[in-house]
C-alpha cells in the first residue's frame, strides 16, 4: 500500500467552480429545487473537468451533516487519485493530485464554500489520525468524518466536515487515539 502524503502542487480543487455551475444548472432545469438533505445516491462519477477515471469510482462514505446530506467518493486516474464530493443541495466539487510524503500528518486540505452555502473542507491524513477537527473562530468546533483510503489501496484516510454558513474557520486539528494534537493546519 502507498502511504497518503500533501497532494502535488498540481492539485487543482474546483468545488467553487462546480458549485456555482451546478446550482446554475439545477436553477436551468426547472421542476424542484434540490433537497439538501438528500443523501446522493446512483452510480458516483467523476464530474464534468475532471480527469477521465482509469478504475472503478468507489463511494468511500456518506452522510449528512448540518441537514446538508453528502457523499464522498475516489478514484484513480492518470492524474493521480481523484476525489469528489456531492451533496443534497446540487454542491459538488472534485481535486486531483499524486499522493507523496510518507511523513506527513496531513495531505492536501481544501475549503469549498458558496454563496449562502454550508463550507466544504476535506482533505487527507495519515492512518495515526483517531479524529480530526474544524475549529473556529466563534468556538464552535465540528468533528470531520473520517474514511479509510484501504478501498483505494492506499495507506491513510480522507475525511470530510461541512461547517454551516457564516461561521469562520481557524484550522483543522489532528489526535491521535489518546486524543493529543498531533499536527493543526490552518485554514
Amino acid at each position: 500500500m502507498r502511504r497518503i502524503g500533501r497532494l502535488a502542487r498540481a492539485r487543482c480543487f474546483v468545488l467553487v467552480v462546480l458549485a456555482a455551475a451546478l446550482l446554475v444548472l439545477a436553477g436551468c432545469r426547472g421542476g424542484s429545487a434540490p433537497d439538501a438533505e438528500r443523501i446522493p445516491d446512483g452510480e458516483p462519477r467523476p464530474l464534468q473537468g475532471m480527469a477521465i477515471a482509469t478504475g472503478p469510482v468507489v463511494v468511500l462514505g456518506r452522510g449528512q451533516s448540518f441537514g446538508l446530506g453528502w457523499r464522498y467518493a475516489a478514484y484513480p486516474s492518470a492524474d493521480g487519485t481523484c476525489f469528489i464530493v456531492e451533496t443534497g443541495s446540487g454542491i459538488g466539487g472534485g481535486s486531483c493530485g499524486s499522493v507523496i510524503e510518507e511523513d506527513a500528518i496531513f495531505g492536501g486540505v481544501s475549503v469549498g464554500t458558496g454563496t449562502d452555502q454550508p463550507q466544504v473542507i476535506e482533505g487527507l491524513v495519515s492512518p495515526d489520525v483517531a479524529a480530526l477537527w474544524i475549529t473556529t473562530v466563534g468556538g464552535q468546533d465540528v468533528e470531520a468524518r473520517l474514511m479509510s483510503l484501504a478501498p483505494m489501496g492506499l495507506e491513510g484516510q480522507a475525511f470530510l466536515a461541512i461547517v454551516p454558513a457564516g461561521m469562520e474557520l481557524r484550522a483543522a486539528v489532528a489526535l491521535d487515539a489518546e486524543g493529543g494534537e498531533l499536527a493543526t493546519n490552518d485554514l
